[in-house]
Protein backbone atom coordinates (compact mmCIF):
# COMPACT_ATOMS: atom_id res chain seq x y z
CA UNK A 1 0.00 0.00 0.00
CA UNK A 2 2.46 2.40 0.83
CA UNK A 3 4.50 1.58 -2.55
CA UNK A 4 1.80 2.03 -4.42
CA UNK A 5 1.26 5.70 -2.47
CA UNK A 6 4.90 6.24 -3.19
CA UNK A 7 4.43 5.50 -7.13
CA UNK A 8 1.29 7.45 -6.99
CA UNK A 9 2.95 10.89 -5.72
CA UNK A 10 6.03 10.23 -7.94
CA UNK A 11 3.76 10.02 -11.02
CA UNK A 12 1.63 13.01 -10.00
CA UNK A 13 4.89 15.87 -9.25
CA UNK A 14 6.59 14.66 -12.86
CA UNK A 15 6.77 16.93 -15.69
CA UNK A 16 3.93 15.79 -18.41
CA UNK A 17 7.66 15.36 -20.67
CA UNK A 18 8.60 12.24 -18.49
CA UNK A 19 5.22 10.81 -17.30
CA UNK A 20 5.21 9.05 -20.69
CA UNK A 21 8.75 7.18 -19.84
CA UNK A 22 7.57 5.86 -16.17
CA UNK A 23 4.06 4.71 -17.06
CA UNK A 24 4.96 1.14 -17.41
CA UNK A 25 6.43 1.05 -13.65
CA UNK A 26 4.46 -0.68 -11.51
CA UNK A 27 6.39 0.40 -8.17
CA UNK A 28 8.06 3.23 -6.98
CA UNK A 29 11.57 1.79 -7.07
CA UNK A 30 11.11 1.06 -11.04
CA UNK A 31 10.05 4.83 -11.60
CA UNK A 32 12.69 5.78 -9.52
CA UNK A 33 15.25 3.82 -11.27
CA UNK A 34 13.73 5.01 -14.41
CA UNK A 35 13.95 8.91 -13.68
CA UNK A 36 17.84 8.13 -11.65
CA UNK A 37 18.66 7.15 -15.22
CA UNK A 38 16.91 9.94 -17.11
CA UNK A 39 18.80 12.75 -15.42
CA UNK A 40 22.35 11.19 -14.12
CA UNK A 41 22.64 8.69 -16.53
CA UNK A 42 24.43 5.28 -15.84
CA UNK A 43 27.07 4.90 -13.82
CA UNK A 44 29.44 6.15 -16.28
CA UNK A 45 28.01 8.77 -17.34
CA UNK A 46 27.65 9.87 -13.98
CA UNK A 47 31.60 9.68 -13.71
CA UNK A 48 32.21 11.69 -16.72
CA UNK A 49 29.73 14.47 -15.59
CA UNK A 50 30.92 14.62 -11.90
CA UNK A 51 34.60 15.09 -13.52
CA UNK A 52 33.50 18.18 -15.77
CA UNK A 53 31.99 19.75 -12.37
CA UNK A 54 35.52 18.97 -10.49
CA UNK A 55 37.23 20.60 -13.29
CA UNK A 56 34.81 23.72 -13.52
CA UNK A 57 35.25 23.95 -9.78
CA UNK A 58 39.22 23.78 -9.40
CA UNK A 59 38.96 26.57 -12.23
CA UNK A 60 36.86 29.15 -10.67
CA UNK A 61 37.94 32.63 -10.16
CA UNK A 62 35.74 35.15 -9.21
CA UNK A 63 35.49 37.99 -12.09
CA UNK A 64 37.15 41.67 -11.24
CA UNK A 65 32.96 43.42 -11.84
CA UNK A 66 31.71 40.19 -10.24
CA UNK A 67 29.71 40.71 -7.17
CA UNK A 68 30.44 38.74 -3.53
CA UNK A 69 26.44 37.18 -4.57
CA UNK A 70 27.04 36.51 -7.90
CA UNK A 71 30.21 34.43 -7.31
CA UNK A 72 29.30 32.64 -4.29
CA UNK A 73 26.10 31.41 -6.27
CA UNK A 74 28.14 30.15 -9.06
CA UNK A 75 29.98 27.88 -6.04
CA UNK A 76 27.11 27.00 -4.45
CA UNK A 77 25.66 25.96 -8.19
CA UNK A 78 28.34 23.65 -8.93
CA UNK A 79 28.90 22.19 -5.30
CA UNK A 80 25.40 21.54 -5.15
CA UNK A 81 25.80 19.24 -8.68
CA UNK A 82 28.43 17.31 -7.45
CA UNK A 83 26.77 16.38 -4.18
CA UNK A 84 24.29 15.20 -6.24
CA UNK A 85 26.16 13.37 -8.27
CA UNK A 86 27.73 11.25 -5.13
CA UNK A 87 30.80 13.92 -4.44
CA UNK A 88 31.51 14.44 -0.71
CA UNK A 89 32.58 18.53 -0.33
CA UNK A 90 33.28 19.71 2.89
CA UNK A 91 33.26 23.47 3.92
CA UNK A 92 36.74 23.15 4.79
CA UNK A 93 37.91 22.37 0.91
CA UNK A 94 34.75 25.52 -0.36
CA UNK A 95 35.91 27.82 2.39
CA UNK A 96 39.88 27.25 0.73
CA UNK A 97 38.82 27.51 -2.54
CA UNK A 98 36.68 30.54 -2.76
CA UNK A 99 39.61 32.34 -1.19
CA UNK A 100 42.37 31.23 -3.69
CA UNK A 101 39.55 32.84 -6.38
CA UNK A 102 39.08 36.41 -5.05
CA UNK A 103 40.99 39.14 -7.08
CA UNK A 104 43.11 41.35 -5.63
CA UNK A 105 41.52 43.65 -4.20
CA UNK A 106 40.09 41.34 -1.51
CA UNK A 107 43.94 40.13 -0.96
CA UNK A 108 43.95 42.25 2.96
CA UNK A 109 40.51 40.54 3.54
CA UNK A 110 42.08 37.26 3.00
CA UNK A 111 45.22 37.61 4.71
CA UNK A 112 42.90 38.84 7.83
CA UNK A 113 40.67 36.07 7.80
CA UNK A 114 43.50 33.33 7.17
CA UNK A 115 45.36 35.03 10.06
CA UNK A 116 42.69 34.91 12.42
CA UNK A 117 40.26 32.24 11.37
CA UNK A 118 40.72 28.61 11.87
CA UNK A 119 39.85 27.33 8.54
CA UNK A 120 39.30 24.05 9.56
CA UNK A 121 36.03 24.87 11.46
CA UNK A 122 35.52 28.17 9.50
CA UNK A 123 31.91 27.77 7.67
CA UNK A 124 30.97 28.68 4.06
CA UNK A 125 28.13 30.56 5.71
CA UNK A 126 30.27 32.85 8.18
CA UNK A 127 33.06 33.49 4.76
CA UNK A 128 29.98 34.52 2.74
CA UNK A 129 28.92 37.35 5.32
CA UNK A 130 32.69 38.36 6.02
CA UNK A 131 33.01 38.82 2.34
CA UNK A 132 29.69 40.57 1.84
CA UNK A 133 30.77 42.79 4.61
CA UNK A 134 33.87 43.73 3.17
CA UNK A 135 32.15 44.60 -0.16
CA UNK A 136 29.25 47.03 1.02
CA UNK A 137 32.22 48.97 3.14
CA UNK A 138 34.70 48.93 -0.04
CA UNK A 139 35.84 51.67 -2.13
CA UNK A 140 34.54 49.63 -5.29
CA UNK A 141 30.88 51.08 -4.96
CA UNK A 142 30.28 50.09 -8.68
CA UNK A 143 31.73 46.65 -9.77
CA UNK A 144 29.68 46.78 -13.08
CA UNK A 145 31.19 50.01 -14.94
CA UNK A 146 34.78 49.96 -15.67
CA UNK A 147 36.50 53.56 -15.60
CA UNK A 148 38.41 54.62 -18.43
CA UNK A 149 40.79 57.27 -19.03
CA UNK A 150 42.37 58.80 -21.69
CA UNK A 151 46.35 58.96 -22.13
CA UNK A 152 47.05 60.67 -26.01
CA UNK A 153 50.62 61.37 -25.50
CA UNK A 154 52.72 60.26 -28.70
CA UNK A 155 56.69 60.15 -27.94
CA UNK A 156 59.27 60.48 -30.77
CA UNK A 157 62.91 60.47 -30.78
CA UNK A 158 63.41 61.22 -27.69
CA UNK A 159 66.73 59.43 -25.95
CA UNK A 160 67.28 57.56 -22.98
CA UNK A 161 65.17 59.50 -20.02
CA UNK A 162 65.95 59.52 -15.93
CA UNK A 163 63.21 58.53 -13.10
CA UNK A 164 63.43 62.12 -12.31
CA UNK A 165 62.07 63.53 -15.36
CA UNK A 166 58.35 63.74 -15.77
CA UNK A 167 56.83 65.35 -18.82
CA UNK A 168 53.95 67.36 -18.47
CA UNK A 169 51.15 66.62 -20.60
CA UNK A 170 47.98 68.28 -21.65
CA UNK A 171 46.15 64.52 -22.73
CA UNK A 172 46.73 62.87 -19.93
CA UNK A 173 43.68 62.91 -17.38
CA UNK A 174 46.09 61.51 -14.28
CA UNK A 175 49.90 61.42 -13.52
CA UNK A 176 51.34 57.99 -14.02
CA UNK A 177 54.81 56.06 -13.63
CA UNK A 178 55.72 52.95 -14.41
CA UNK A 179 58.95 52.80 -11.73
CA UNK A 180 57.31 50.93 -8.56
CA UNK A 181 60.19 51.72 -6.75
CA UNK A 182 59.42 55.62 -6.49
CA UNK A 183 55.98 54.91 -4.49
CA UNK A 184 56.24 55.39 -0.94
CA UNK A 185 52.32 54.22 -0.60
CA UNK A 186 50.66 52.39 -3.14
CA UNK A 187 47.26 51.30 -2.91
CA UNK A 188 47.40 48.35 -5.15
CA UNK A 189 43.49 47.31 -5.49
CA UNK A 190 42.86 50.46 -7.65
CA UNK A 191 42.82 49.10 -10.77
CA UNK A 192 40.99 50.91 -14.20
CA UNK A 193 41.64 50.71 -18.26
CA UNK A 194 43.90 53.46 -19.92
CA UNK A 195 43.61 54.27 -23.24
CA UNK A 196 46.30 54.66 -25.51
CA UNK A 197 46.13 57.33 -28.39
CA UNK A 198 46.09 54.00 -30.77
CA UNK A 199 42.39 52.77 -28.91
CA UNK A 200 45.67 50.20 -27.17
CA UNK A 201 44.02 49.78 -23.40
CA UNK A 202 46.95 48.96 -20.78
CA UNK A 203 45.58 48.18 -17.14
CA UNK A 204 46.15 50.93 -13.91
CA UNK A 205 47.95 48.52 -10.96
CA UNK A 206 47.43 50.88 -8.19
CA UNK A 207 47.38 54.64 -7.02
CA UNK A 208 49.59 55.82 -4.53
CA UNK A 209 52.08 58.57 -3.88
CA UNK A 210 55.75 59.19 -5.34
CA UNK A 211 58.25 60.40 -3.22
CA UNK A 212 60.45 62.69 -4.89
CA UNK A 213 64.25 63.77 -3.09
CA UNK A 214 65.16 67.62 -4.11
CA UNK A 215 68.56 68.86 -4.36
CA UNK A 216 68.38 69.77 -0.76
CA UNK A 217 67.93 66.49 0.28
CA UNK A 218 64.32 66.83 1.29
CA UNK A 219 61.57 64.22 0.42
CA UNK A 220 58.56 66.07 -1.80
CA UNK A 221 55.30 64.08 -2.70
CA UNK A 222 53.55 63.54 -5.66
CA UNK A 223 50.23 62.19 -4.48
CA UNK A 224 47.31 60.51 -6.98
CA UNK A 225 50.02 58.71 -8.73
CA UNK A 226 48.69 55.93 -11.28
CA UNK A 227 50.78 53.07 -11.72
CA UNK A 228 51.12 51.89 -15.17
CA UNK A 229 53.32 49.13 -16.25
CA UNK A 230 55.40 48.96 -19.01
CA UNK A 231 54.46 53.04 -19.40
CA UNK A 232 57.82 54.27 -21.01
CA UNK A 233 57.86 57.77 -19.57
CA UNK A 234 56.67 59.36 -16.33
CA UNK A 235 53.27 61.94 -16.60
CA UNK A 236 52.53 64.89 -15.30
CA UNK A 237 48.78 65.55 -16.00
CA UNK A 238 48.04 69.32 -16.75
CA UNK A 239 44.15 68.61 -15.66
CA UNK A 240 45.28 67.29 -12.57
CA UNK A 241 47.20 69.95 -11.62
CA UNK A 242 44.77 72.98 -12.33
CA UNK A 243 42.27 70.28 -10.11
CA UNK A 244 45.36 70.57 -7.04
CA UNK A 245 45.18 74.54 -7.40
CA UNK A 246 47.85 75.09 -9.74
CA UNK A 247 47.52 77.17 -12.88
CA UNK A 248 49.54 76.08 -16.46
CA UNK A 249 50.16 78.31 -19.39
CA UNK A 250 51.62 76.88 -22.61
CA UNK A 251 53.04 80.02 -24.74
CA UNK A 252 56.64 80.99 -26.26
CA UNK A 253 58.06 78.00 -26.18
CA UNK A 254 57.20 77.35 -22.45
CA UNK A 255 55.27 76.01 -19.79
CA UNK A 256 54.57 78.21 -16.96
CA UNK A 257 53.34 75.92 -13.92
CA UNK A 258 52.29 78.57 -10.69
CA UNK A 259 50.59 77.76 -8.13
CA UNK A 260 48.48 79.96 -7.11
CA UNK A 261 47.69 79.90 -2.81
CA UNK A 262 52.01 80.72 -2.42
CA UNK A 263 52.49 82.03 -5.75
CA UNK A 264 55.98 79.94 -6.78
CA UNK A 265 56.50 80.01 -10.23
CA UNK A 266 58.62 77.18 -11.93
CA UNK A 267 59.22 77.49 -16.03
CA UNK A 268 59.39 74.19 -18.16
CA UNK A 269 60.93 74.83 -21.27
CA UNK A 270 60.28 73.12 -24.31
CA UNK A 271 62.61 71.02 -25.58
CA UNK A 272 63.98 69.76 -29.34
CA UNK A 273 60.67 67.51 -29.98
CA UNK A 274 58.14 69.66 -29.31
CA UNK A 275 57.85 68.19 -25.41
CA UNK A 276 57.85 69.84 -21.96
CA UNK A 277 60.07 67.63 -19.97
CA UNK A 278 59.81 68.76 -15.69
CA UNK A 279 62.92 67.41 -13.63
CA UNK A 280 61.03 67.57 -10.38
CA UNK A 281 64.02 67.32 -8.06
CA UNK A 282 64.71 70.98 -9.32
CA UNK A 283 61.09 72.22 -9.64
CA UNK A 284 60.33 70.56 -6.34
CA UNK A 285 61.72 73.33 -4.04
CA UNK A 286 59.03 75.81 -5.59
CA UNK A 287 56.73 73.54 -6.86
CA UNK A 288 54.43 70.93 -4.91
CA UNK A 289 52.41 68.81 -6.80
CA UNK A 290 49.94 68.41 -3.57
CA UNK A 291 48.68 70.64 -1.07
CA UNK A 292 49.81 70.59 2.55
CA UNK A 293 46.46 69.37 4.03
CA UNK A 294 47.22 66.21 1.89
CA UNK A 295 50.67 65.62 2.62
CA UNK A 296 49.55 66.27 6.56
CA UNK A 297 46.92 63.62 5.78
CA UNK A 298 49.52 61.23 5.25
CA UNK A 299 52.01 62.10 8.19
CA UNK A 300 48.59 61.18 10.32
CA UNK A 301 48.27 57.89 8.77
CA UNK A 302 52.20 57.08 9.62
CA UNK A 303 51.85 58.06 13.11
CA UNK A 304 48.93 55.73 13.72
CA UNK A 305 45.86 58.89 13.88
CA UNK A 306 47.98 60.74 15.84
CA UNK A 307 46.48 64.30 16.73
CA UNK A 308 47.19 67.12 14.49
CA UNK A 309 48.29 69.40 17.62
CA UNK A 310 50.95 66.66 18.06
CA UNK A 311 51.94 66.46 14.35
CA UNK A 312 52.47 70.31 14.42
CA UNK A 313 54.48 70.11 17.50
CA UNK A 314 56.62 67.39 16.25
CA UNK A 315 56.88 69.33 12.77
CA UNK A 316 58.08 72.70 15.07
CA UNK A 317 60.25 71.40 17.56
CA UNK A 318 61.83 68.22 15.91
CA UNK A 319 61.30 66.59 18.32
CA UNK A 320 61.05 61.39 26.89
CA UNK A 321 59.68 59.55 29.88
CA UNK A 322 59.70 60.67 33.39
CA UNK A 323 59.02 58.26 36.27
CA UNK A 324 56.33 59.10 38.74
CA UNK A 325 55.43 57.17 41.84
CA UNK A 326 52.04 57.41 43.42
CA UNK A 327 50.82 56.46 47.01
CA UNK A 328 50.31 52.83 47.89
CA UNK A 329 46.67 51.12 47.13
CA UNK A 330 45.77 54.97 45.78
CA UNK A 331 44.41 54.55 42.00
CA UNK A 332 42.56 57.52 41.55
CA UNK A 333 46.34 59.19 41.33
CA UNK A 334 46.78 57.00 38.23
CA UNK A 335 44.78 59.41 36.46
CA UNK A 336 47.66 59.74 34.00
CA UNK A 337 48.57 56.44 33.18
CA UNK A 338 44.55 55.38 32.22
CA UNK A 339 44.30 58.58 30.26
CA UNK A 340 47.42 56.94 28.16
CA UNK A 341 45.94 54.09 28.61
CA UNK A 342 42.48 55.37 26.93
CA UNK A 343 44.81 56.97 24.13
CA UNK A 344 46.66 53.81 23.26
CA UNK A 345 43.17 51.78 22.86
CA UNK A 346 41.35 54.54 21.02
CA UNK A 347 44.56 55.03 18.45
CA UNK A 348 44.18 50.86 17.91
CA UNK A 349 40.85 50.96 17.29
CA UNK A 350 41.40 53.44 14.72
CA UNK A 351 43.89 51.03 13.15
CA UNK A 352 41.71 48.51 13.17
CA UNK A 353 38.63 50.18 11.81
CA UNK A 354 40.37 52.46 9.22
CA UNK A 355 41.72 49.25 7.26
CA UNK A 356 38.54 46.90 8.47
CA UNK A 357 40.77 44.74 10.32
CA UNK A 358 39.72 42.25 12.90
CA UNK A 359 39.78 42.49 16.47
CA UNK A 360 42.00 39.57 16.74
CA UNK A 361 44.54 41.88 16.05
CA UNK A 362 44.39 43.95 18.85
CA UNK A 363 47.83 42.97 19.98
CA UNK A 364 49.81 44.13 16.81
CA UNK A 365 47.62 47.08 16.64
CA UNK A 366 48.36 48.29 20.31
CA UNK A 367 52.07 47.10 19.84
CA UNK A 368 51.86 49.80 16.58
CA UNK A 369 50.54 52.31 18.46
CA UNK A 370 53.16 52.51 21.43
CA UNK A 371 56.03 52.45 19.01
CA UNK A 372 54.72 55.40 17.08
CA UNK A 373 53.88 56.99 20.73
CA UNK A 374 57.46 56.67 21.69
CA UNK A 375 59.16 58.81 18.41
CA UNK A 376 55.80 61.25 19.36
CA UNK A 377 56.24 64.78 20.85
CA UNK A 378 54.88 64.66 24.48
CA UNK A 379 54.35 67.30 27.03
CA UNK A 380 56.02 65.39 29.59
CA UNK A 381 59.44 65.82 27.99
CA UNK A 382 60.43 69.40 26.35
CA UNK A 383 61.51 69.12 22.71
CA UNK A 384 62.11 65.82 22.43
CA UNK A 385 60.12 62.79 22.42
CA UNK A 386 60.64 59.64 24.62
CA UNK A 387 62.57 57.49 22.39
CA UNK A 388 65.02 61.04 22.32
CA UNK A 389 65.12 60.57 26.27
CA UNK A 390 65.47 57.61 26.89
CA UNK A 391 67.88 56.77 23.93
CA UNK A 392 70.10 60.37 23.82
CA UNK A 393 69.15 59.72 19.71
CA UNK A 394 66.71 61.10 17.60
CA UNK A 395 64.21 58.73 15.74
CA UNK A 396 64.65 58.04 12.59
CA UNK A 397 60.48 58.13 10.65
CA UNK A 398 61.98 57.17 7.11
CA UNK A 399 60.61 53.56 8.05
CA UNK A 400 57.29 54.61 8.69
CA UNK A 401 54.68 52.82 6.54
CA UNK A 402 50.43 52.51 6.86
CA UNK A 403 49.12 49.99 9.03
CA UNK A 404 48.21 47.05 7.18
CA UNK A 405 49.50 48.40 3.39
CA UNK A 406 49.92 45.36 1.40
CA UNK A 407 53.53 44.18 1.73
CA UNK A 408 55.71 41.49 0.13
CA UNK A 409 58.60 39.62 1.68
CA UNK A 410 61.50 38.05 -0.27
CA UNK A 411 61.79 34.18 -0.46
CA UNK A 412 65.42 33.53 0.31
CA UNK A 413 66.89 31.45 -2.64
CA UNK A 414 67.34 28.50 0.10
CA UNK A 415 63.86 28.02 0.49
CA UNK A 416 62.31 28.01 -3.12
CA UNK A 417 63.14 26.68 -6.19
CA UNK A 418 64.11 27.80 -9.84
CA UNK A 419 60.73 29.07 -11.22
CA UNK A 420 58.43 30.05 -7.48
CA UNK A 421 57.61 33.17 -6.37
CA UNK A 422 60.53 35.40 -5.39
CA UNK A 423 58.53 37.12 -2.67
CA UNK A 424 55.33 36.19 -0.97
CA UNK A 425 52.59 39.01 -0.38
CA UNK A 426 51.87 40.16 3.03
CA UNK A 427 49.59 42.50 5.44
CA UNK A 428 52.29 44.97 7.45
CA UNK A 429 50.81 44.73 11.57
CA UNK A 430 53.63 46.04 13.30
CA UNK A 431 56.78 47.18 13.28
CA UNK A 432 59.87 44.75 15.19
CA UNK A 433 60.81 45.39 18.12
CA UNK A 434 64.74 43.85 17.85
CA UNK A 435 66.12 44.70 14.37
CA UNK A 436 64.78 47.11 11.52
CA UNK A 437 62.34 45.25 10.52
CA UNK A 438 58.46 45.05 10.12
Amino acid sequence: MKDLKALFFILHVVHETIFSRITRATTSKQAWTVLQSEFQGSTKVMVVKLQALRHQFETLLMKNNETVQDFLSRVTTITSQMEAYGEQITDETIVSKVLRSLPLKFDHVVAAIEESKDLLVFSFDELMGSLQSHEVNCWYKDENKEEERKLFMAIYNVDDVSNDVWFVDSGCSNHMTSVRSMFKDLDESYKIKVTLGDNKQVQVEGKGIVAVKVRSGKIKFIYNVNFVHGLAFNLLSVGQLMSSDFSVLFDDDLCVIKEKKLGKIVNVPMSGNNMFPLEVSDAGEYVLVADQRTESKLWHMWYGHLNIKGLKLFSSKGIGIRRELTAAYTPEQNGLAERKNRIVVEMARSLLKAKTLSNDFWAEAIATDVYLLNISPTKAVLNCTPHEAWRGTKPSVNHLEIFSCIAYVLVSSQNRKKFDEKSEKCVFIRYCSQSKAY
